[in-house]
C-alpha cells in the first residue's frame, strides 16, 4: 500500500503541493485528475523519489520513503517504474532490446523469456526485431509500457502516457494496459487531465487543483455527487439553471430542494427528460436538433427565457419550433458563493 500524508512542496516560495494525502491499495489503479499546473506531475515525482518533499511523509508497504525529517530513499531503490508522456525509447536499439534494458542483471535465457512474455501480453510479437523509427505512436507506447513492466515493479506511475495517442488506438491500449495491470496485481497511479481516461481506467480518482486534493472516490461518486460546481464542470458537461428556471421545470424537486436566488443549480444534459407537448402544458420550444451519431444535441428555449442544451441518446424525432415539456430527473445544488 502506498500512503502519502500531508505532503507539502514549494518551489521559490510558490506552493506546488499543499497537504496532499493520498492512498493506493495493493493492486489498485488510482488516478490523480486535474488541470495543467495542478501539481499532478510534482506529486508523481515526489512518489518516484525524483524530488524531496518539504513536509509530510510517503510510505510504501509500511516503509518510510520520504519525510520532512530528512528521510529520502533514492528513486533507484524504491522498486517503482514510471511511464512518461514522451516514450524515451532508444532508436539505435530494436524493440526487444528496448524492453530488456532494465533486465541486465538476469541471465540471457531468463531475460529473453521475460521479453517474449511481454511482447505477447501487449500483442506486439511481430515487432520483436523492429527498429523504433518504423513503429506507429501506438506501437511505441506499447513498447514503452512493456519496458516499464519488465522489471515487475511494485508500483507503476503513469504520467499522462496516453495523451498523444489517436483516440482509435487509445481505447484498445487502455484495455490492454488495465488488463495487464490487473492480471499482475500491479498497483498503478495514473496522472491525467482527461476525466474520460480517469473514469475508464481507475478504481479510485483523486481530484486535484492548485496543489490540493478537492475530492476522492469512484468515478460514479465524483460524477454524480461532486463537492463543488468546479468539480462538476471539470468531470462532465453541466447546465446552470436559475431558481426561476428550476421551479418552472420541476415541481417534485422543488418540494424536496427549496431553491432561492442564493442557490446554484447544475444539471447534466442527460439528466433531462423531454416530451412532445402542446398548449397550455409546454414549458419550452425546440430551437435546434443536431444528430451526432449515438445521440442528438437539442437546444430548448424555455418559457422563462433561458436556453437549455440537452442530450438524447439515439435518434430524436423532435423538430425545430416544436413545443415540448422538459422534466429534471436529477440536479446538483450548491450555495452560489461556491
Amino acid at each position: 500500500m502506498l500512503i502519502s500524508e500531508n505532503i507539502c512542496k514549494s518551489v521559490q516560495k510558490k506552493i506546488i503541493l499543499e497537504n496532499v494525502s493520498f492512498m493506493a491499495r495493493p493492486g489498485e489503479i488510482v488516478s490523480l485528475l486535474g488541470p495543467s499546473g495542478a501539481g499532478k506531475t510534482s506529486f508523481l515525482r515526489a512518489i518516484m523519489g525524483f524530488e524531496q518533499i518539504d513536509s509530510g511523509r510517503i510510505l510504501f508497504e509500511n516503509h518510510l520513503l520520504s519525510s520532512e525529517k530528512g528521510v529520502h530513499i533514492p528513486s533507484e531503490e524504491r522498486g517503482f517504474s514510471i511511464l512518461f508522456q514522451e516514450f524515451v525509447l532508444l532508436p539505435h536499439l530494436n524493440v526487444a532490446e528496448n524492453i530488456g534494458l532494465g533486465l541486465y542483471k538476469l541471465s540471457s535465457e531468463v531475460r529473453e523469456r521475460r521479453i517474449d512474455e511481454l511482447l505477447t501480453l501487449l500483442h506486439i510479437e511481430p515487432l520483436k526485431e523492429a527498429r523504433i523509427h518504423v513503429l506507429s505512436g501506438g506501437e511505441q507506447q506499447r513498447v514503452a509500457l512493456a519496458r516499464a513492466l519488465a522489471t515487475k515493479p511494485r508500483l507503476i506511475l503513469l504520467d499522462e502516457p496516453f495523451s498523444n495517442l489517436d483516440k482509435n488506438f487509445k481505447h484498445q491500449l487502455f484495455n490492454d494496459c488495465k488488463r495487464i495491470l490487473k492480471e499482475n496485481g500491479t498497483t498503478a497511479i495514473l496522472v491525467t487531465h482527461d476525466h474520460t481516461e480517469a473514469f475508464f481506467f481507475s478504481d479510485v480518482i483523486y481530484v486535484i487543483r492548485d496543489g490540493g486534493i478537492l475530492q476522492y472516490g469512484s468515478a460514479r461518486d465524483i460524477y454524480e455527487n461532486p463537492l463543488s460546481p468546479w468539480i462538476a464542470s471539470f468531470v462532465g458537461e453541466t447546465t446552470t439553471l436559475t431558481a426561476d428556471d428550476f421551479v418552472f421545470l420541476s415541481r417534485t424537486e422543488r418540494a424536496q430542494n427549496p431553491v432561492d436566488s442564493s442557490t446554484k443549480i447544475l444539471v447534466r444534459p442527460e439528466w433531462f427528460q423531454i416530451e412532445h407537448s402542446s398548449e397550455p402544458h409546454y414549458n419550452g420550444v425546440v430551437e435546434d436538433v443536431h444528430f451526432m451519431g449515438p445521440y442528438c444535441e437539442i437546444s430548448i428555449l424555455l418559457r422563462s427565457g433561458s436556453k437549455l442544451p440537452l442530450k438524447k441518446w439515439g435518434f430524436s424525432t423532435l423538430k425545430k419550433g416544436e413545443q415540448v415539456t422538459v422534466h429534471v430527473n436529477k440536479s446538483l445544488f450548491f450555495a452560489k458563493e461556491n
